[in-house]
């Protein structure tokens, strides 16, 4: 999923449903493509906000992290139980133009840093997780995910 993404760029990305999915920051695709990161000091809780621009819409994963020991895999925490992702898919039809994902309790959502380092504020790793929308009956499966990110501190 990470085509024409270099080693320095700062990205998450999957296989959504087995097609690319792909939310870089770097600054041949500022506002486009946005990763928003923070850590709170006090709670040591990183949370990841990804977005992309996608046939006109706007797609996001929003999801969060508590524990960072590098090389242990971790269950992932989904954020808010109806708006974990918002993604273009057969669900546009729905009232209200809502497509809204939330994750899928039957399946091992998970997460795995291969680095985190809070001096210099990088995290990367890898992530599989599945989401549903129960109105729809739609399902969509993010396989063989990685990130790279850099994220501020918050207290």
């Amino acid at each position: 999923p990470c085509i024409g993404i270099n080693d320095s760029d700062k990205f998450v990305a999957a296989y959504a449903n087995g097609e690319p999915w792909v939310s870089r920051s770097d600054a041949s695709f500022a506002g486009i493509h946005e990763i928003e990161a923070r850590y709170n000091l006090q709670n040591e809780f990183l949370g990841i906000i990804a977005n992309r621009e996608h046939d006109q819409y706007s797609e996001y994963m929003i999801f969060g992290m508590d524990s960072f020991a590098v090389n242990v895999p971790y269950n992932l925490e989904l954020g808010d139980a109806e708006n974990f992702v918002n993604f273009n898919s057969e669900c546009l039809n729905e009232p209200n133009g809502s497509y809204k994902y939330k994750g899928d309790s039957t399946y091992l959502n998970n997460y795995e840093f291969t680095k985190f380092d809070l001096v210099n504020q990088i995290a990367e790793g890898t992530f599989n997780l599945k989401v549903i929308n129960p109105s729809c009956q739609d399902t969509i499966s993010f396989n063989d995910g990685r990130f790279s990110i850099l994220f501020s501190l918050i207290e």
